[in-house]
């Protein structure tokens, strides 16, 4: 394993995408989806802004998605 990645994540990542799997399997048809990926640490941050303040914060360096929030119903 790479000095990159300390040991353990790898499991972690295997077990959060099995939580994944299983969740969808449990609720929906087989072959009726596609599950991409799974997400275990995002390095990232939420934060409240004006609407013209989205573009100076994606012209910033290292910056690479701005998204307004989507909330779920």
């Amino acid at each position: 394993m790479s000095a990159f990645y300390p040991i353990g994540t790898r499991e972690l990542d295997v077990y959060v995408s099995k939580k994944h799997d299983d969740l969808l399997a449990g609720i929906l048809e087989p072959g009726s989806y596609r599950k991409i990926l799974s997400l275990v640490i995002v390095v990232g941050f939420s934060v409240e802004i004006y609407e013209d303040q989205t573009t100076l914060l994606r012209s910033v360096e290292g910056v690479r998605v701005v998204e307004k929030n989507q909330e779920l119903v």
